[in-house]
């Protein structure tokens, strides 16, 4: 619970963010909204991909600090900065040029499309930084750290909803820029955290240091054995997000209500997943501490503990949400139709919070031990074979619309969760080197 609550908390304050952002641009109306949801999907896809190599880099780097060597975990933490300069100087451009190829890709409205045009390109600069926080923060929770990153991540969100609300609306003498104000918060924010992140590594953070004259110093054995781990994490959260990209399309094609329902319901539904994805993060940093210590008790009490923390958090915070969800949306959206399909999403989504709970911790123990191959597949399976058939199915072959498709992910996170569980049970994670 030490390791897991700063990361809760880091976690509900980039959730609080996203409500406050979707509150701030929601209010500029549907269009707005549907640009700003689409155009954040694409932000996701190189932080959701490199976020798969932190995985890697958090596991390395836990595994050598189990096994009483700071010098390599050294070695990890300034690999996996030079990592994150080269991915986001790959996909900062790209994600610039293609912006409203991307857009028309996603089947948005010629409205829509304008929008999120705008938001891609304000928001494109900032992908460089937040690729480089996001590695930093991820060999401190390796290390044992997660509170130095929830007090990076807190500051970076406090400049984002600060900028956001000026520049959305324009304040202090400046023009009101709309949903660019709100890309070019984002941008900032993250720039904010990268220089926060760097200098406190300088400084320190236990046995972590970064070093000026080690930060072009490339180590291909240590790179290999982060990517060896850390790939299968990437490609399994970027096929997860390619998925969820074709999975809106399902709800961009139903309309603009539905997909700016569709939007909202999922900011706030994000409160009840945060436990999950706190404790799963401390799972994968006990684990990987543990085996590196040779103590498998150790981590197969921790993951178990994890996992029923997440069961009985999410559940509750998903019923409380479930209680209040009409009221909940109305704080975002004042269209009537809007609130009405984004209540149905809660309903529908409650439905899975144990076994996402469950899925959470699992899946993060599985990583920590660098058993990422598995979940690769069981992620993979679940997100093509289950959720997009059957969401393609009872939204339209049995005329089911957005319920449908929504059920659909509610069954994905299910079998997920099953098939996890079956997977730790077996015990093959126990014996992996890293």
């Amino acid at each position: 619970m030490g390791l897991a609550w700063p990361v809760v908390a880091e976690q509900t304050s980039l959730t609080f963010v996203g409500l406050v952002d979707t509150v701030l641009v929601g209010h500029l109306g549907p269009v707005a909204l549907a640009g700003v949801g689409l155009g954040a999907q694409t932000i996701w896809i190189p932080q959701v991909f490199f976020n798969g190599i932190a995985v890697g880099a958090t596991a390395i780097v836990a595994r050598r600090i189990g096994e009483g060597d700071p010098r390599r975990a050294k070695e990890a933490l300034h690999q996996s900065i030079i990592m994150a300069f080269v991915v986001g100087l790959i996909f900062a451009p790209v994600v610039w040029t293609l912006a409203r190829s991307i857009m028309v890709l996603f089947r948005a409205q010629p409205d829509v499309v304008e929008t999120g045009v705008l938001y891609l390109r304000a928001s494109a600069p900032g992908l460089i930084p937040a690729l480089i926080m996001l590695a930093a923060n991820a060999v401190m929770r390796g290390a044992g750290n997660t509170r130095t990153p929830m007090l990076i991540m807190l500051v970076a969100n406090i400049v984002n909803i600060i900028l956001a609300y000026v520049l959305i609306y324009g304040f202090l003498g400046l023009p009101a820029l709309g949903v660019v104000g709100s890309g070019i918060a984002g941008s900032s924010a993250w720039t904010v955290g990268c220089i926060m992140a760097i200098a406190l590594l300088i400084r320190g953070v236990g046995p972590l240091r970064y070093t000026a004259r080690r930060a072009f110093s490339v180590s291909l054995e240590t790179s290999a054995r982060i990517l060896h781990v850390g790939l299968p994490a990437a490609f399994e959260l970027l096929q997860f997000q390619i998925a969820y990209t074709v999975f809106s399309l399902i709800f961009s094609a139903l309309g603009t209500t539905v997909y700016a329902a569709h939007t909202v319901a999922l900011r706030i539904e994000n409160i009840a997943f945060m436990p999950g994805a706190g404790l799963g993060m401390a799972a994968t940093t006990l684990v990987g501490q543990a085996l590196g210590a040779g103590r498998h008790d150790v981590a197969e009490k921790a993951t178990n503990l994890a996992k029923w923390y997440a069961v009985a958090l999410m559940t509750a915070i998903s019923a409380l949400i479930v209680l209040f969800r009409t009221e909940l949306i109305a704080v975002f959206v004042s269209d009537r139709a809007v609130i009405e399909v984004g209540a149905i999403a809660i309903a529908v989504y409650s439905v899975s919070m144990p076994l996402m709970g469950i899925g959470n911790c699992l899946s993060g123990a599985l990583r920590g031990a660098g058993d990422t191959r598995a979940v690769l597949t069981i992620m993979t399976a679940g997100v093509w074979l289950v959720r997009l058939p059957c969401a393609y199915a009872f939204a339209y072959w049995f005329g089911f619309g957005a319920v449908g498709a929504w059920s659909a992910a509610a069954l994905d996170i299910i079998v997920r969760g099953v098939v996890l569980w079956w997977r730790f049970a077996a015990g093959h994670w126990k014996t992996i080197k890293v």
